[in-house]
C-alpha cells in the first residue's frame, strides 16, 4: 500500500511540474538572439533568391526589440489567433517615421522562418535563414 501511495504521489508531482508553452512563446524563443537573413521571396509564383548576396536582415532580442538592415528600430510581438501566428513589428525609421508591419508566420524553426503578407491582390512570402 505504501508503494502505491508513493508512486501516485510521484506521478502527481511530476505532472504538476510540467509547464505548457504557448505557440506564440515557442515562436518567440525561435526568433530571439539571432540575425535572420532574407534568402528568398515568392510572389506570383516567381521565386527570387538572395543567397550569397548582401541582403536584408532583421534581429530580434529577448527584450522584444528589433533592428534591421534598413535602419528600422522598434519592438515586436507574436500574436496567436485561431491557431494562426502573426508577427507584428512597430518600428521607426531613422528620420522618426512610423513603420508598422504585420506578417503571418507560415513556418518557423531554429534556423528557418517563412512569413507572408498581402499587398494588393498578391500574397508575398519571405523566407529567412539564420546561423547559430
Amino acid at each position: 500500500m505504501k508503494n502505491i501511495f508513493i508512486s501516485t504521489l510521484l506521478l502527481v508531482l511530476l505532472n504538476s511540474c510540467h509547464k505548457e508553452i504557448s505557440a506564440s512563446e515557442y515562436a518567440k524563443s525561435m526568433l530571439i538572439g539571432k540575425t535572420w537573413f532574407l534568402a528568398y521571396t515568392i510572389q506570383n509564383n516567381q521565386t527570387k533568391s538572395f543567397i550569397g548576396k548582401s541582403t536584408y536582415f532583421i534581429q530580434f532580442t529577448n527584450n522584444d526589440q528589433t533592428t534591421d538592415s534598413d535602419g528600422l528600430v522598434g519592438s515586436f510581438q507574436i500574436k496567436e489567433n485561431n491557431k494562426q501566428l502573426s508577427l507584428l513589428i512597430n518600428a521607426k525609421t531613422q528620420n522618426g517615421s512610423s513603420a508598422n508591419y504585420s506578417y503571418h508566420i507560415e513556418q518557423i524553426g531554429s534556423d528557418n522562418l517563412m512569413v507572408s503578407y498581402v499587398l494588393g491582390d498578391n500574397t508575398i512570402k519571405k523566407i529567412f535563414s539564420t546561423t547559430h
